[in-house]
Order: structure tokens, then C-alpha cells, then sequence
């Protein structure tokens, strides 16, 4: 007779270790960090979905006492080494996503401007007196009827169509003479992640030894740590992050964002530590987005109802998706069991631009 073998966690109830630090306040998130002198950041964002920049008056900003600068796209975008995620790799295709918006807004909350102030009240204030010059533009705001639509999200796609994969032809000869065929359109809604904390960093630039110290609400340490040696063009081992406790991040969280290159960019250029604290509104704008995808289902069965053939098409959706077009196309074809001839059935047209703000998936999708 075999032995049991007892079990450490299956079954049995586990004891949190956690919660009495976090529930008596003696957690540390980013908010809670600070550092001698240090700076605050601010966005000012487009409230268009496409427009053109004509230009970016700072000068009310900079008149305002206690702020330290105000950086547009000409001040950091031309500092990017590299700014591609390891989660995709840097051969895959992608779409722009300048730190700062240059020429041209994508979404709204694209990213124009980074004010720095001696504190967030001053910072936030200050973004009211930048005065950003738009021409709003046609957009297209439906990823279904975006592919060659008039509208071109990116120059570099001008079909708005920057991915695509796909498996074997399907087999039409037996899905046609399939006993019983199943064809349906299954469309699932955006939602936002809306972690309890938002989107935090703080980066302190050390000149004498050219070394990066990052406190960060990230689920990805390591990636963060190799993404900021990349961007800045350092050895990853001048570059250290840290992470206390994170409020959640539900996918959210899961590749540095433009922001976090924004402010890793600018605090090369401040006398301190810059910090970084997104607030509830911007994450609801501009942090990333999941699902909103749509598939057409088709399954073929045999009179007994064996599954004979399946077949898959989703478009992805978005402007900006986190890590890469490839990443974000949104479909996940799952079954519970392998289907004879399905394999390489399902064509992902992912990508597919939109002026919106978009993410990746969060978590797989079963259809």
C-alpha cells in the first residue's frame, strides 16, 4: 500500500503573516518614501483622443514660485537609448511610445508635459498655467471598423494594423460538411484594473557615481531594473530598485509605463530625488486598460457532438498597448480538451490602432 504523503499547504488553513503590519499603518508604499530634498512631478495631459500640437507655452508654470522646471518632449524624448520590454523582446513589432507626446496626441491623457515643483500642490497647480496649443483631429475611436480606415493612427501602420498572426487555413471542407456548425461574436467590454495604490515612483540620480536608486509600486523588479539600465544606456548594475509593499496591480503594473520613463529621463536633470504619484483620475485615463476585445467564434461538430473543427478571429485594440501590438491582441482561445484538427485555427489580427488608451490582458481568456 502506498504512503500518504502529507501535505504543507493543500487543505489546510494558512496563517497571513502580513496583516497586522499593513492593518496598524506600518506598511511602505511609495507614497511613504521620501528623501532628502525631494522633488514632485506632475503631467499635463491632452484632453483630446487626436490633435496636434501647434506648441507649449511654460511660462505661466515657470513664474510660479517653488517650480523647478517643466519638461516637454524635445527636453527628454531624444535622451532614449532603448525602450523596449523583455516580456516581447526588441525584434517585435510595436508601436511609438515617445516618453513625452511629440507632434501629436494619441488618446486622451497622452502625456504632453512633466511639470517639477518643490511639492505635489504646487506641481498640480502648475499644469493649469501650461498652455498647450491643440488643433483637434479626426479620430477613429472603434478597433472594429479601425483596419484601412481614413483615419491613420500611426504613420508607420497606415492600415492601423500592427500585428497579425496566424495558424493553418481553416479547414472549410469539413467545417462545411460538418454535421452541426456554431458561429458566434463574442465581444467583451474594457475595464480598468484600479489598483487601491496607483502608479508610483521615485528615482534618485547619483552624478559622482552615475548610479540609479528606484522605490516603485511595479510587480516586475527585475524587468524595471533592466528596463532603466536600457532607457538610460547604464551597466544594470548601477541601477537598484526597490520595492516595499504594492497595492495591487492586477496586470496594471506589469511593464514600465511612459511615465515611469518620464520621470527616470528627468531626474537626470533635478538637484534630487523626483517622485511620481499618479492620482485616481489619471489612472483611470491613462494607466492600462484591458480586454475590449471581440472574436468570432466558429466550431464544427459530427452528429454525436464530437467537436470537429474550431476557428478563431480577434482583433486586438489600442494606441499605446503596454509591451507591444504582439502582446496586447487580447485573445486567449482556450479549451478544456485538444480538438482534432484545431490546431493553428486561430487568426489574431492583433494591434489593430485606435486613439485610445489601451493595455494588455490582465489575466488569459477563456472563450
Amino acid at each position: 500500500m502506498a504512503e500518504t504523503v502529507a501535505t504543507r499547504y493543500a487543505g489546510t488553513r494558512v496563517p497571513r503573516v502580513e496583516d497586522n503590519r499593513l492593518l496598524t499603518g506600518h506598511g511602505t508604499f511609495v507614497d511613504d518614501v521620501t528623501r532628502p530634498g525631494m522633488l514632485h512631478a506632475c503631467f499635463v495631459r491632452s484632453p483630446f483622443a487626436r490633435a496636434k500640437i501647434n506648441g507649449i507655452d511654460a511660462g505661466g508654470a515657470l513664474a510660479l514660485p517653488g517650480v523647478r522646471a517643466v519638461f516637454t518632449a524635445e527636453h527628454l524624448n531624444p535622451e532614449v537609448k532603448e525602450a523596449w520590454h523583455a516580456v516581447v523582446g526588441k525584434d517585435m513589432p510595436d508601436t511609438p511610445r515617445p516618453p513625452l507626446a511629440e507632434g501629436e496626441v494619441k488618446f486622451v491623457g497622452d502625456p504632453v508635459a512633466l511639470v517639477v515643483a518643490e511639492s505635489r500642490y504646487l506641481a498640480e497647480d502648475a499644469i493649469e498655467l501650461v498652455d498647450v496649443d491643440y488643433e483637434p483631429l479626426p479620430a477613429v475611436a472603434d478597433f472594429t471598423k479601425a483596419a484601412n480606415a481614413d483615419v491613420v493612427v500611426h504613420e508607420q501602420y497606415p492600415d492601423n494594423v500592427a500585428f497579425g498572426l496566424a495558424g493553418a487555413p481553416p479547414d472549410e471542407e469539413t467545417i462545411s460538411a460538418a454535421a452541426h456548425l456554431v458561429s458566434e461574436t463574442i465581444y467583451q467590454h474594457m475595464y480598468v484594473p484600479v489598483p487601491m495604490e496607483t502608479r508610483g515612483i521615485i528615482v534618485e540620480w547619483l552624478v559622482a557615481s552615475r548610479e540609479v536608486t528606484i522605490w516603485a509600486s511595479t510587480q516586475i523588479p527585475h524587468e524595471l531594473r533592466a528596463f532603466c539600465a536600457r532607457l538610460l544606456g547604464l551597466p544594470a548594475q548601477h541601477v537598484r530598485v526597490i520595492v516595499r509593499d504594492t497595492g495591487g496591480g492586477f496586470g496594471q503594473k506589469v511593464v514600465p509605463s511612459r511615465e515611469d520613463m518620464c520621470i527616470m529621463l528627468a531626474a537626470r536633470k533635478v538637484p534630487a530625488a523626483l517622485k511620481w504619484i499618479e492620482d485616481r483620475r489619471e489612472n483611470l485615463i491613462s494607466a492600462g486598460q484591458a480586454r475590449h476585445v471581440e472574436a468570432k467564434e466558429r466550431m464544427a461538430f459530427d452528429e454525436d457532438g464530437n467537436m470537429l473543427r474550431s476557428t478563431s478571429t480577434s482583433p486586438g485594440r489600442g494606441c499605446v498597448p503596454d509591451a507591444s501590438p504582439a502582446e496586447s491582441g487580447g485573445h486567449r482561445f482556450v479549451l478544456p480538451r485538444p480538438v482534432p484538427g484545431s490546431e493553428g485555427q486561430l487568426q489574431l489580427q492583433g494591434g489593430v490602432l485606435q486613439h485610445q488608451r489601451s493595455g494588455g490582458v490582465s489575466r488569459a481568456m477563456a472563450v
